[in-house]
């Protein structure tokens, strides 16, 4: 993988030679990918208009290379690229905030902005807004989550939705800004996404057609009044049912933040790893194990969060018409509020450390955990699941917060189906069958992204350091993915070593249109190849 002299000494002049590095001196980055692809180094640039010289750059010299944010796609490809020997464009250096308005509710972010950098930066300026989060955990970018479509907790989960007025680089060292951002005095390009003429934001997500520098953000004002809703339902098979009574709520407004409904084997993962000794190293986990790991912890077949915001009225109106719509199911409901955590605080610190005030402080902090991610306060609580079947030692405190480094193997599938019962219960047949056939457990959430469509998330979790598993976990990533699209369930998402499992047929004319649109923006085609291509 060799890079042409011309393109190492002209990509130093731009960034400055403290952030390029090529070759043996690039370390590859870690994965948690089953398909490991080699880099030819990296470039760091600091600017937008450091990206868009790189970019004209790598035209001229016919050097691709595939930008990340921070590099934390974790179970989605990571840092890695599609194919073997692009350049890493990484933008972490572009980590500004540019700016933060708390009248409007927006920030302008760079790709280098972190989910606990904004927060942080939200509450050390005193300011009553709330970010949405996924359970990346603090370290996770924003803008590259928004660009692959991906979805959090609150009312604004639907990250995509809640951009404006994108800056983008292009191939040709070009800087677009879309919507209204191209007129040079508007006062509503992060307030209005659309502008005027053709909207081009979405040729910019899932794809490799330009690179994002910055973009409008939009934040939750802080509500009157915040609580959550914890649903424990007992019956694995009451899931149907379940969707069934959530629907309507969602449609109507009731549940206005994104619904996550997980199966016992997505709790039972983050609370500990997998029983291997317990087990003589037998896989998959055996469903006898897996009640009795339910039992021990208390977990249910489904449990469910949901938050409700507005004034108090507003939301005990909400947590009312949710325990209605339940009633007669094997659930049940708890509401939780900063006061209940605070009783339940004070009351664990009264009680002996086993037993159980053990049990109350598990409670507790799980409940701050999930209470803050409806908050938009980023935690690593829930990275605890891509370790289920991570085999290595501990290295220390730090172990636990980034699971490429820390040799996890790990695969999320993401299919959307229909925000109906029958729907739920066939997918969760389907899903559990081919995983146990390829030896892996399957944790499942459903999403309420939208008040019509559930995504359904299930890890596959695989032993880095076992060939023969990670073998398995790719194998068994296509067969789902086919299996599910075959059924009707197409993914939302892919991993980056995997995008040609949803390519049905590259003549088609969504793929015939999307090819030339990238031969219009990418001329040389440097950018991400691969990426969302067939």
């Amino acid at each position: 993988m060799s890079v042409p002299e011309q393109f190492k000494s002209s990509a130093a002049a731009i960034v400055g030679a403290d952030n390029v590095l090529f070759g043996d001196d690039f370390p590859q980055p870690p994965t948690t990918s089953p398909r490991v692809r080699s880099l030819a180094g990296r470039v760091c640039p600091g600017s937008s208009s450091e990206v868009a010289a790189i970019l004209k750059l790598a035209t001229a010299e016919g050097v691709a290379v595939y930008p990340v944010s921070t590099g934390r796609n974790w179970g989605y490809g990571d840092a890695i690229p599609p194919r073997d020997g692009a350049i890493l464009l990484d933008l972490g250096r572009m980590n500004r905030i540019r700016a933060v308005d708390e009248q409007l509710a927006y920030a302008v972010i760079e790709p280098g902005v972190t989910q606990g950098a904004l927060y942080d930066h939200l509450r050390e300026r005193g300011l009553k807004l709330w970010l949405d989060c996924t359970g990346a955990g603090p370290d996770g970018g924003i803008i590259g989550n928004v660009l692959e479509r991906g979805f959090g907790h609150t009312p604004y989960g639907d990250r995509f939705l809640a951009v404006a007025g994108l800056e983008i680089a292009l191939p040709t060292g070009e800087i677009l800004k879309t919507g209204f951002g191209r007129y040079d005095n508007s006062t509503v390009t992060h307030l209005y996404p659309y502008g005027v003429g053709p909207v081009l934001d979405g040729l910019f997500s899932q794809s490799g057609m330009g690179v994002v520098t910055s973009l409008g953000l939009w934040l939750m004002p802080e509500p009157e009044y915040f609580c959550a809703a914890v649903v424990m339902v007992k019956d694995s098979a009451a899931i149907a049912p379940l969707i069934e009574r959530l629907r309507p709520l969602r449609l109507d407004g009731t549940l206005k933040s994104i619904v996550h409904i997980g199966n016992d084997m997505r709790l039972i993962g983050g609370r500990q790893r997998y029983p291997y000794e317990a087990l003589g190293g037998l896989t998959p986990l055996p469903e006898d194990v897996r009640a009795d790991l339910r039992r021990q912890y208390g977990i249910a077949a489904w449990s469910l969060t949901a938050g409700f915001y507005g004034s108090r009225s507003q939301v005990k109106a909400g947590v009312k018409r949710l325990r209605q719509a339940l009633q007669g199911l094997p659930a049940k409901v708890m509401v939780v509020d900063e006061r209940l955590l605070a009783l339940g605080r004070r009351a664990s610190g009264m009680l002996p450390q086993a037993g159980m005030g053990e049990r109350l402080r598990r409670m507790v902090g799980e409940g701050e955990e999930a209470i803050g991610l409806l908050r938009g306060k980023p935690t690593r609580h829930f990275l605890a699941g891509a370790y289920w079947r991570n085999r290595r030692a501990s290295t220390g405190p730090s172990f636990g917060h980034d699971p490429a480094a820390d040799g996890c193997g790990l695969l999320w599938l993401a299919p959307v189906i229909p925000m109906t019962g029958d729907h739920a219960a066939r997918l969760v047949a389907l899903a559990e069958l081919i995983l146990r056939d390829y030896g892996f457990e399957c944790p499942l959430t459903f999403s309420m992204v939208t008040a019509r469509a559930l995504a359904a998330i299930m890890t596959i979790c695989f032993d880095r350091d076992n060939e023969e598993e990670a073998a398995a976990a790719a194998a068994c990533y296509e067969a789902a993915t086919k299996a599910f699209i075959a059924a009707g369930y197409p993914p939302y998402r892919l991993a980056s070593q995997f995008m040609s499992s949803a390519v049905q047929d590259p003549a088609d004319p969504y793929w015939q249109t999307v090819s030339r649109l990238k031969a219009a923006l990418d001329p040389a085609g440097i950018l991400a190849p691969g990426r969302y291509q067939p």
